[in-house]
């Protein structure tokens, strides 16, 4: 009984919630698929991370798309508004789907979170990955893997980190490319020398190995970096890979 009801939800959150959101989207805030970057992370770095850079994504003509929000040069959406405005069709008798979602209810667990995640993503051209850390944003990170949808996720540390981790790697990794305030990893997988956490930033305690994996695909990056990259951010959403 229990697959039987994650099975209808998934079905329906795949075939009608976000479809259907993603034509409120398009229509209520003018934004195409095509313009819309993803931002996931934990909702406690959310605000801070879209203050900081917000401008930097709708000044070169991009929407910002959150859990909780969509944000464009204009204005801003809340994610429950554009919620309440999709109308889908919901199979008669189908207790446990309930007619009106609100992003609130999405968090709390009134419907499958990971299916949600997995195929919220499905609502951007590419996403921005905050990997500090690692909670639902790893189901965001899955259905972007799934989907081919291009990745850029980013570990933020502080200034004694940095300089622990360049050290560290700078002479002992060829698949490393160290700037004055960015690592970036550039491994194609299977060739990574790093054996056990401690080996490298992007093997350690704090981003599990399983996670990093999923950055293994062409058009994807991996950085860790001193602050916010938020020239990576511009380059990465900008290019054409």
């Amino acid at each position: 009984m229990v697959a039987e009801v994650v099975t209808v939800i998934e079905k329906y959150i795949l075939k009608e919630l976000i479809p259907n959101l993603d034509k409120t989207i398009s229509k209520e805030c003018g934004i195409p698929r095509d313009r819309r970057i993803g931002l996931f992370g934990r909702h406690r770095r959310i605000d801070m991370l879209c203050n900081a850079i917000a401008s930097d994504i709708t000044s070169r003509g991009f929407a910002l798309i959150t859990g909780w929000k969509v944000i464009s040069k204009e204005r801003s959406w809340d994610m429950t508004y554009l919620l309440s405005k999709t109308h889908v069709r919901v199979p008669t008798g189908e207790k446990e789907i309930p007619y009106k979602i609100t992003a609130d209810a999405v968090v709390k667990g009134m419907i499958c979170d990971p299916h949600y995640y997995m195929h919220f993503v499905t609502l951007c051209s590419k996403a921005i990955i905050d990997l500090k850390g690692l909670g639902a944003q790893v189901f965001e990170m899955f259905g972007c893997y799934l989907k081919r949808i291009p990745m850029l996720g980013f570990l933020e540390l502080t200034e004694s980190e940095f300089r622990y981790w360049k050290d560290k790697i700078e002479d002992g990794c060829e698949y490393a490319r160290i700037d004055t305030k960015v690592i970036e990893c550039v491994c194609p997988g299977k060739l990574c020398p790093a054996k056990k956490p401690g080996d490298c930033v992007f093997s350690n305690y704090e981003f599990w190995w399983s996670a990093r994996q999923l950055f293994y695909f062409p058009g994807n990056r991996l950085v860790a970096s001193l602050g916010i990259p938020r020239e990576i951010i511009i380059d990465f959403i900008i290019s054409h890979k």
